[in-house]
């Protein structure tokens, strides 16, 4: 199983950037890993990102929530899911196929994504988890890894598939947990470094650089 994401060369030029669109929450993890791929030269643009639908009332006089002010600063078109039946997944289907992305890409996106998503994406679906697959799969894998006094744990990036954190992995790096630690900022940081090691390992996955690598079994984060 790879251990760290191999160099590329050229990674920040913007000819021949990749096309992504996002699959996250209104969240810190989702806006640091935007942050973090985007602080690493452009090679990876994101051009929307779908999110669960915002319960606030629509219309005029009512402003947009602070994150999307953020997202429509940086011209990132935002696809709303009404949540995660098939027939929700509708227009988000038909908005993807527009728009043409190369790649999506997860970040605390709380639902499953059906094959027909991953399949209209030429490189499939790639999320950032904030633990070294297979260990602590599923919700709050940093809250588990502190709270079971674990000394090291890190980020993984690896192909969505059917399951919850299952699908084969394409880079991890290993990252060391301070003592004292407050557990919400240091998951914010680690999808950063999700988002930072996205150029290089899809640039080498487009080109075949590397290979996936199936996960093994463990324990599940509770």
């Amino acid at each position: 199983m790879p251990t760290s994401p191999p160099s590329a060369q050229e990674p920040g030029r913007a000819h021949g950037a990749i096309r992504s669109v996002w699959l996250g929450m209104r969240c810190d993890f989702t806006r640091a890993a935007l942050e973090g791929v985007m602080d690493s030269g452009g090679a990876i643009v994101p051009t929307a990102i779908v999110l669960p639908a915002s319960p606030r009332p629509k219309g005029p006089g009512w402003p947009a929530p602070p994150f999307d002010r953020w997202l429509g600063s940086l011209e990132i078109e935002i696809i709303e899911l009404g949540g995660g039946r098939r027939s929700d997944w509708q227009p988000v289907h038909e908005r993807i196929k527009e728009l043409r992305p190369q790649v999506g890409i997860g970040a605390c996106f709380p639902y499953r994504v059906p094959d027909r998503i991953r399949a209209a994406l030429p490189l499939g679906a790639v999320n950032i988890h904030p633990s070294l697959l297979p260990e602590l799969r599923g919700p709050d894998p940093v809250v588990e890894a502190v709270r079971h006094g674990m000394d090291t744990t890190g980020v993984t990036l690896h192909l969505m598939d059917d399951g919850w954190d299952t699908g084969p992995v394409l880079a991890q790096e290993r990252v060391a947990i301070p003592d004292g630690v407050d557990a919400r900022a240091f998951e914010a940081s680690l999808a950063r470094r999700g988002g930072e090691m996205l150029a290089t390992v899809i640039a080498a996955w487009q080109t075949g650089a590397i290979l996936p690598q199936p996960q093994g079994e463990t324990t599940p984060s509770t």
